[in-house]
């Protein structure tokens, strides 16, 4: 009998401190070592802030989405170290926290979150939004990412993962993606097929050979040549470019890349003939500039550019 009771005293602690974490509020932590920090927030309901610096915990009441961002700052006076943010709340669905200075961010437990801007941190090297699965809107560019996983996040429509080191990204589940912006990672190929909804394409400054955007109709604008600021730096290794698929193209940026006369050639015939207004295309530091056929994409009402003159 004394086991029994044992056990099921047991049980009920468990089960008491299951409902306790159950009850509590949802939170999200993040670290840096900067001495003045920013976030913003849009959410209902009611939030506490801990800045981990043995302040008194703030309390605040959000504003909707119809008001605007709630914007939070705070300097910390006990010299640089590390600082373990802690923001807890129910029902937030934005997020700002670019340029922190963030060397971890941990949203795993806000579910109900639609947008997220951690950019410019520099040296956040993890991100897991796998369980973030209300999330439209990721924007983490500039950061020190290796891998991202997004295969969760299926309701994406802008993902901004540009200067991270990613070797790879796969965004076949992201099928209302919109706008992709990739550009400065590490990668050689990217699979688009299943991308149909997308209108912005940025994958510049990469060794990208080959490109297919066969299924990409809905295409108008398309980056992916090297940075005019960088001669230096190849816009990617493409050889051939075939974007006769894309009939909503109005701008394109094939600069820096390994594309002959022939090839710039057979890519002018690839170009649609629409009467879209401003149809730019950029060709500049390619080994057939010069000697290309400009004409056939002037013909079609496309304004052809080098810079390199």
């Amino acid at each position: 009998m004394k086991i029994k009771k044992f056990f099921l005293i047991a049980a009920i602690v468990v089960l008491s401190a299951a409902c306790k974490k159950d009850d509590e509020p949802n939170k999200m932590t993040m670290v840096t070592n900067q001495s003045n920090v920013t976030i913003r927030l849009i959410g209902t309901g009611t939030v506490t802030i801990d800045w981990g610096d043995k302040t008194e915990k703030e309390i605040h009441s959000l504003w909707g989405y119809e008001v605007g961002w709630n914007t939070f700052q705070h300097s910390y006076m006990d010299g640089i170290s590390d600082h373990v943010i802690t923001i807890t709340g129910d029902n937030i669905t934005h997020l700002d926290c670019e340029r922190n200075a963030l060397s971890s961010l941990d949203v795993s437990e806000i579910s109900t979150i639609q947008y997220l801007n951690c950019a410019v941190n520099y040296s956040l090297s993890s991100l897991n939004v796998s369980k973030n699965s209300m999330l439209t809107h990721l924007i983490c560019h500039y950061n020190a990412l290796k891998v991202l996983d997004v295969s969760k996040n299926t309701k994406l429509v802008e993902l901004s993962v540009g200067a991270n080191q990613l070797t790879e990204l796969t965004v076949s589940n992201n099928t209302v993606l919109e706008n992709l912006r990739c550009g400065g990672n590490q990668l050689t190929s990217l699979e688009l097929h299943t991308n149909t909804e997308l209108t912005l394409l940025a994958c510049h400054g990469m060794t990208i050979a080959s490109l297919d955007l066969s299924k990409n109709h809905k295409l108008t604008s398309l980056q992916c040549g090297g940075l005019w600021t960088d001669p230096a730096v190849l816009g990617n290794r493409l050889t051939s470019l075939d974007l006769s698929g894309c009939i909503s193209l109005s701008y394109l940026n094939c600069e820096t890349n390994l594309l002959s006369a022939d090839a710039l050639n057979a890519l002018f015939e690839s170009l649609n003939n629409s009467a879209i207004s401003g149809k730019e295309i950029l060709i500049s530091r390619n080994p057939g500039t010069n000697d290309c056929k400009w004409s056939i994409a002037e013909n079609k009402g496309w304004l052809v550019t080098n810079r390199s003159l």
